[in-house]
């Protein structure tokens, strides 16, 4: 049985040991894309949030609205 792939849903995925994570192909030579999830997703279990510098750049610009 195939798992899907962590950002596009394709079925034809191979198994990441490092980020416990199934991707595709395409996707898995991404490893910007993989390293900022893995971050994102361990700080979320700790109850706390990472940004990326656009993503803090944009909240930080919705905020002074």
């Amino acid at each position: 049985m195939s798992e899907k792939c962590y950002y596009c849903d394709s079925t034809d995925t191979s198994y990441c040991s490092l980020c416990s994570n199934w991707f595709c192909d395409r996707c898995k030579i991404r490893y910007d894309k993989r390293i900022i999830s893995m971050i994102k997703e361990k700080f979320a279990k700790k109850g706390l949030e990472w940004l990326t510098g656009k993503e803090y750049d944009e909240r930080k610009k919705n905020e002074q609205k």
